[in-house]
């Protein structure tokens, strides 16, 4: 197992024995930004890479061609030149969907987008799906027995999807009740919108507010609607993983926050030995290209059948595929104490 640099990407090993070896085995095309403003990122996917490549148990010999998504006019030709078993990347949806319609369609691709849009087309979506995630978190907070719900969601093309899996979460329920309200991403709701929403949602007798957003300007509207005479006893907030990081926990006014994560002992561990590795923190991409190398390493071939039908352990849990190329992946809810972090599943 090895990565071979190409002239237009260079890899420098982190380690001395991290050496590329011969270029005649199993060849994945990992694309990644490896100049420009995210030259940075790209680097540090393909360290990434290349633990998965030195740690994990392969059932095939693969060796990573790395490709600059910022070459964008000798891409598509040296991908074809190479002709690779399969290809892991692009990581943002735009440059997936621009590169799909000029590969092979015979080729396995693995992005690590979780943009939706990219379903049903032949794709491997690795990137964790918010629609998957709301889902599984709603029907937890159903099944615990909260019934009244608020959803906040951002007026963007992701908040309207959301809104649509919310509705079918809650149709096939009975004695539940769904209030949806929209908010503006592109500018501070003013006090006294934020003042008429905590009347609009005591009027509601809620038991619990879900809110996937997890951007400052969200983080901040919570904030102020529980100062502005939101009846909070008892009420239950969710969201969705992107809270998942220290600065909520350090913000009282979130406490009692439900949060869907994937959160695991494998997963600590690889972000320890990623950061003692390569002196550098990680973060959840990396993770996710690291298990989509496991996981196409542990399949006993590489083609789209044998990959859908494949599962296998990871960092994440176990990790499968839908034949509409969505990841599968075990969830856990973890709650906001005010002291810490409790695991509620």
């Amino acid at each position: 197992m090895g990565i071979c640099p190409k002239s237009h990407a260079h890899y420098t090993s982190p380690e001395k024995n991290l050496q590329p070896t011969s270029c005649t085995q199993t060849k994945i095309a990992l694309l990644l930004p490896l100049s420009g403003p995210k030259a940075a990122l790209g680097q540090s996917l393909m360290d990434a890479a290349s633990l998965a490549l030195f740690e994990g148990k392969s059932s095939h010999t693969l060796v990573l061609y790395p490709f600059d998504t910022n070459q964008p006019e000798t891409l598509i030709e040296d991908i074809k030149t190479l002709s690779p078993s399969a290809i892991v990347g692009p990581i943002f949806s735009q440059d997936t969907k621009d590169l799909f319609p000029k590969i092979p369609q015979s080729i396995p691709i693995f992005t690590l987008s979780n943009d939706p849009e990219l379903l049903d087309k032949g794709i491997f979506v690795m990137g964790v799906s918010p629609l998957d995630e709301s889902r599984f978190l709603l029907n937890f907070a159903l099944k615990k027995g909260y019934k009244r719900f608020a959803i906040l969601l951002p007026e963007t093309d992701l908040g309207r999807s959301l809104e649509k899996i919310a509705k079918d979460t809650f149709g096939s329920q009975k004695g539940t009740a769904l209030h949806i309200l929209f908010y503006p991403l592109t500018e501070d709701p003013c006090i006294e919108t934020v003042a008429k929403w905590a009347r609009q949602l005591n009027s509601f007798s809620l038991d619990a507010i879900f809110v996937p957003d997890s951007s400052p300007l969200t983080q901040k509207l919570i904030a102020t609607l529980k100062f502005k005479d939101l009846r909070s006893k008892g009420l239950r907030f969710l969201g969705l993983s992107g809270w998942d990081k220290p600065s909520i926990f350090k913000d009282s006014t979130l406490r009692g926050l439900w949060i869907s994560t994937h959160r695991s002992e494998p997963l600590r561990a690889f972000h320890k030995r990623f950061q003692k590795t390569f002196q550098t923190p990680s973060s959840p991409l990396e993770a996710l290209l690291y298990d989509t190398i496991y996981f196409i390493g542990s399949s006993s071939s590489i083609t789209k059948p044998s990959l859908e039908s494949h599962k296998t352990k990871g960092i994440y849990g176990l990790v499968k595929v839908n034949k509409n190329g969505a990841t599968l992946r075990p969830w856990h809810v973890i709650e906001h104490t005010g002291r810490g972090v409790k695991l509620v599943q």
